[in-house]
């Protein structure tokens, strides 16, 4: 009888890992298109961060653009920027007693892109870029 019970409790052991995974699985997906959706439409820091850790150095420029919608600036031909709203302070007036985005220069936080010559992902950071 023991070994009864620990075969049908290892199958319910199995049975919900499964559903679980794959409950989790769909919701991630629909995260993704959410957060995709989001950012195209607003730009914004939080989903543009929430989505990087589904960029990868297999993906196509194509696949990159239906993540992220097109990129709003391409400096170079293998390179493009992907804005966010956050801004960041990158340096201060010596003399300046107030430190603030107000009496200091700012940059936005941009996702830099870099393609090979094939247009396969070659790297991405996020950082300050200036104007």
């Amino acid at each position: 009888m023991s070994f009864l019970n620990r075969k049908l409790g290892a199958k319910l052991f199995v049975s919900l890992v499964l559903i679980f995974t794959i409950s989790g699985c769909a919701k991630s997906d629909s995260s993704i298109e959410e957060l995709s959706k989001n950012y195209k439409q607003n730009r914004d820091y939080q989903s543009l961060v929430s989505l990087m850790p589904n960029l990868n150095l297999k993906m196509t420029r194509s696949e990159v653009e239906d993540l992220l919608g097109k990129p709003t600036y391409c400096p170079v031909e293998h390179q493009c920027y992907y804005p966010s709203n956050q801004s960041v302070i990158v340096s201060c007036p010596q003399d300046s007693n107030v430190i603030s985005k107000e009496t200091c220069e700012t940059d936005s936080l941009v996702l830099v892109v870099n393609y090979n010559s094939s247009n396969i992902l070659s790297g991405f950071r996020l950082g300050p870029v200036g104007e």
